[in-house]
């Protein structure tokens, strides 16, 4: 496992997860999905990078990963379907 810091609208989370998605989905249940996300997760190992308008050259603004809400959620409820069956 790995140290992640996701970042999305008002949402803030650092913890260990087996990768990208596995953290975004951390972050979301950890607060709810009722909490105020942007679009997009903003996910990367090195710490919390300022999100706003990235210049080409300024790779030290831009995140790691950048994945959609959307697939967060979809992945989610995949994710709750398999555990139901496994039961």
């Amino acid at each position: 496992m790995a140290k992640f810091y996701v970042l999305s609208g008002e949402v803030r989370w650092v913890g260990e997860a087996d990768d990208v998605l596995d953290a975004c989905i951390k972050a979301t249940k950890s607060v709810g999905e009722d909490a105020n996300f942007d679009h997009f997760f903003y996910v990367d190992e090195k710490g919390f990078r300022e999100v706003g308008l990235f210049s080409p050259n300024d790779t030290e603004s831009v995140p790691d990963k950048m994945i959609t809400s959307d697939y967060v959620y979809r992945e989610m409820k995949n994710e709750d379907e398999n555990e139901g069956l496994s039961r």
